[in-house]
């Protein structure tokens, strides 16, 4: 079954407009065309490396999947592409061929690399606290939260922790998409509040540390260290704030160890601080070093 979309509303402008002048047509125009695309019965899930890394987590079940008629050809050159349609045939997954219009419009305009599967909803699931874990407080941008997740896995942690209704209500294909399919592995858990998480570091002997800018920490009087003055302990949960007000002060009490990452150097301009996925990568890669060298 298939079934016209004209909602305006979740068409992305940016890429809307790419389109519309790839077509030459106005942006009006462009959106008046009627393109047929499936009836889906999960979500849309896109991207070579969102299909192929839950694939190989097994969490969702696969209704269908949709191809770009030239992405069969590209298997011959392309490890991920062969390996996507051998599991495609062994799990028996209806496939069915569509045109670059018709994936552009399924997946809301968004980078498909010519793949969409229609899959069931990646549930938020419970992990248990051994190494480093992260926790999230207000970061709802799913670029940002992608980009955690995916350094969090490179990295080895635990899990992403959050409060019902200070993050994400779901896991998000846009996430899937910007954590390169990490987060089809990594563990997403939804907690009641932040204590729940701070006590789960702490029965282990652990350390909860987070970053705040220094001119921040100043203001309402909170003592900070620099990341070469730190030395995590096994356990830590490392707490991550929304980049517009940063971590609550209320969970700010709560943290052992605050850290600020300085600039090099000092420079006249508006840039005072990083962006909460570098952040998180910096602080994984600093606690990877610092283990290693005590291992």
């Amino acid at each position: 079954m298939f079934r016209s979309l004209l909602n305006n509303a979740e068409i992305k402008p940016n890429l809307l407009f790419r389109k519309a002048k790839m077509a030459k047509k106005s942006v009006e125009k462009y959106k008046a065309k009627k393109i047929e695309i499936p009836e889906l019965k999960g979500e849309a899930l896109f991207g070579l490396h969102s299909v192929l890394e839950a694939m190989r987590s097994g969490k969702r079940e696969f209704h269908s999947v949709y191809l770009k008629k030239t992405l069969e050809k590209r298997a011959e050159s392309d490890d991920r592409i062969r390996e996507i349609l051998e599991k495609i045939e062994n799990m028996g997954i209806r496939k069915e061929l569509l045109t670059d219009d018709q994936l552009d419009r399924l997946t809301e305009y968004q980078l498909h690399n010519g793949i969409c599967m229609d899959a069931s909803a990646l549930k938020f699931s419970s992990f248990q606290p051994k190494n480093v874990s992260i926790f999230v407080d207000k970061v709802l941008d799913p670029g940002n939260l992608g980009a955690i997740g995916r350094s969090a896995w490179f990295f080895g942690a635990d899990g992403i922790g959050l409060v019902k209704g200070r993050g994400p209500k779901s896991i998000t294909p846009s996430m899937i998409k910007s954590s390169c399919g990490a987060l089809e592995h990594l563990p997403v858990q939804q907690f009641e509040g932040f204590h729940e998480f701070r006590d789960q570091i702490k029965s282990n002997g652990g350390e909860i540390v987070a970053t705040c800018d220094p001119l921040a920490a100043k203001k309402v009087g909170i003592i900070v260290k620099s990341l070469d003055q730190w030395k995590p302990h096994k356990t830590i949960g490392i707490v991550l704030g929304d980049e517009g007000v940063g971590i609550s002060r209320g969970i700010l009490n709560l943290c052992d160890t605050v850290i600020s990452i300085a600039p090099v150097g000092e420079h006249q301009s508006n840039v005072t601080s990083l962006n909460v996925s570098v952040v998180a990568g910096i602080l994984l890669h600093h606690i990877s070093l610092q283990h290693n060298r005590t291992n």
